[in-house]
Order: C-alpha cells, then sequence, then structure tokens
C-alpha cells in the first residue's frame, strides 16, 4: 500500500476514497481514528493508501481531487443564462431557478460531482435528523 493523499479531515478522506472506488480502485485510510484524538496535528492527518499497482491511477485522481478542494479567489459576479439573476461567483448554481453556472459547466471531472454529492450528503443528514426527531417524540414516557 501506498500512500497517496493526506487529507485535512476524515470526511475528506472519505470523499477521495469514495471516487477511487468509482474507478475501481480499492483504497484505506489510515489514521481516521487517531485524528479525532490529535485532530489539527498534521502527522496524524488521514491518509488515503492505494495497492501498489494501483499507484499511479490513484495519485492522478488524488491529484484532480486536490485541485477540485483547493479554491481559487471568487471570481466576479455572473448572469444565470436561465432566469437572468445576478449570483456572486463563489456559487456555481443560481439560487433563484437552481440552473447551473457557466463555469461548471466548463469545469468537468470531480468538481462537476461534488456539488451532487454534497447535496446528497445534506439530505442524508436531514433522513438522520428526522429519524431522531421522530424517535424522540414518539418513546413511550
Amino acid at each position: 500500500m501506498k500512500n497517496i493523499h493526506v487529507a485535512k479531515d476524515p470526511v475528506s478522506a472519505n470523499l477521495l476514497k469514495e471516487l477511487l472506488a468509482d474507478a475501481g480502485i480499492q483504497a484505506a485510510i489510515q489514521n481516521e481514528r487517531v485524528f479525532a484524538l490529535y485532530g489539527g496535528v498534521r502527522a496524524f492527518n488521514p491518509a488515503v493508501c492505494v495497492p501498489d499497482e494501483h499507484y499511479e491511477a490513484g495519485r492522478k485522481i488524488a491529484a484532480e481531487f486536490e485541485r477540485s478542494q483547493t479554491s481559487p479567489s471568487a471570481p466576479e459576479t455572473w448572469t444565470c443564462p436561465k432566469c437572468g439573476e445576478k449570483i456572486e461567483g463563489r456559487y456555481e448554481e443560481c439560487w433563484k431557478c437552481d440552473a447551473e453556472g457557466q463555469e461548471s459547466e466548463q469545469r468537468g471531472g470531480i468538481a462537476e460531482t461534488l456539488p451532487l454529492r454534497r447535496k446528497l450528503l445534506w439530505a442524508a443528514v436531514l433522513v438522520l435528523l428526522a429519524v431522531l426527531f421522530f424517535i424522540i417524540l414518539c418513546r413511550p414516557r
């Protein structure tokens, strides 16, 4: 197993692991549990590792993932092509009609899948909160 990426936290490590799995590359995360004890100490950040024979392919995916995680300075505002609303440059979708901005079409690659993954994650969190709320309200007293 070779280390291809040191993540800032377990969430981004698992996101990269899922991207690698989508590409058919089995990956493991080291220091995932240790991070909870020593979070913020770079030596204990989660590391994503792949088998030696998948190192090159894994490294390419990790490099693209790293590029998608670094956010350059926010671009100027853009105009929604669907409804004409002015949108701040840091947003990829129109807040009014959910249309994608022009830059999101040009980016492609992993950056294109991240907003969908983020939406799915938030949907899962909301479902879990609803279930917990239901359990609390329906428990016998």
